[in-house]
Order: C-alpha cells, then structure tokens, then sequence
C-alpha cells in the first residue's frame, strides 16, 4: 500500500509540474539565458577570462530568441486576459500589436545580424614556445592578429600575450603561413621576445 501510495504521489507531482511547463513555458528560455549570463560572468571575474566568439554570438542570439518568444508568451496570455473582460475592437488592436511587435522583431534580428558580421572574429588555436594561446584575427582595412591564453572551447584570457600587425589588407594572415608579420611583440614568462621588420635603405641612382 505504502509503495502504490508514494507511486501515485510523484504522478501527481509529475501532473503538476508538466501543467506548470505548459503555462509558464515562455518564461523557460529567458530564463535559462540570464541563469547562463550570470554564470558565464562569474566565471569570467574568477578566471580573468572571457567568453570566445562563437560562443558570445551564439549567446546573443539565444538570448535575442529568447526575448522574442517571452514577448509572444505575454501578449497571448495578456489578449488572452482581455479578452475574458468583452473589450470590444480586440481583434482590431491584436492586429496592430502583432504588426508592430513583427516589425521590431524584424529590426531586432537585423541588428543581430550585423552585430555577428562586425563582431565575429576568426580564431586559431596555436602554440608559442610551448605555450597554448587563442589568437584572434582582426583584418578590417589593417591584418592584424592578438594573442591570448588558451583557456578552453569556450573561454580564453582576457590580457594580451602577444600581439602580431601584417600590414595593410583583409584577408587573415594566420592561414598563409609563409607570411611573415611587419611587427610582433610577446610577453609572459615563457616568452618575451619582438621583432620590428626593417626596410632596407633606399638607394640613389
């Protein structure tokens, strides 16, 4: 008896919280998006690291998703409760909300996309006299590549160990690998090294 009895306590359990999911489901993304931004900035003031580039992207567009489904959620549930009072032209103002919130999800999505364009940087995992760093390459107008501490797939260190200046361009210099950089500059303990390319002399003819 004891064991149909504490059975049938967790499928009632079970009952409530899925019928709790189903209301509340709206509330489950953006909540999980702020739980991984505090998170992710907890780990970031404890190890003096911040997040990579993929990974701060995907988060901005989870959290971008995840605002526009909390926003759908709440104006049902909201016309939902207006309409239970007999508010008259209701269908008339659901339109005009849903066409105004499509036009600011539409412009939301836009500013995404270009914060992602201009944001994004491309990474390369190598290694400098034995030390593991991420270097990001920055190649707008001027092919330039920083270095800093490899701390994982999602993570890396948040002061320059290096820093590398290829010269005018747009490409990333990091996959030509005869390339050599017109100025590069280490530090840390196991590497300090710089070197400045010299010009050679003009002549006189």
């Amino acid at each position: 008896m004891e064991v149909k009895r504490s059975d049938g306590a967790m499928e009632k359990k079970q009952k409530i919280f899925l019928n709790l999911m189903k209301k509340q489901w709206m509330f489950l993304p953006f909540g999980v998006y702020l739980f991984s931004q505090l998170l992710i900035l907890g780990i970031e003031e404890l190890t003096n690291s911040t997040l990579r580039s993929l990974p701060h992207i995907f988060l901005m567009w989870f959290g971008i998703l995840s605002s526009l489904l909390l926003i759908i959620g709440l104006s049902k549930r909201f016309f939902a409760w207006i309409s239970k009072r007999g508010i008259r032209m209701l269908s008339i103002i659901k339109k005009i909300w849903y066409g105004f919130a499509g036009l600011i999800g539409i412009v939301v999505v836009l500013i995404g996309l270009f914060i992602s364009v201009f944001t994004y940087t491309p990474e390369h995992i190598v290694v400098r006299n034995g030390v593991r760093m991420v270097a990001c390459v920055n190649s707008f107008l001027q092919e330039q590549v920083c270095y800093y501490e490899y701390k994982g797939l999602l993570f890396r260190g948040n002061e320059e160990l290096g820093y590398e200046d290829y010269g005018n361009g747009g490409r990333d210099p990091l996959k030509d690998k005869n390339r050599e950089p017109r100025y590069e500059h280490f530090k840390g303990k196991r590497l300090i090294f710089s070197r400045v390319e010299e010009k050679a002399p003009a002549t006189l003819q």
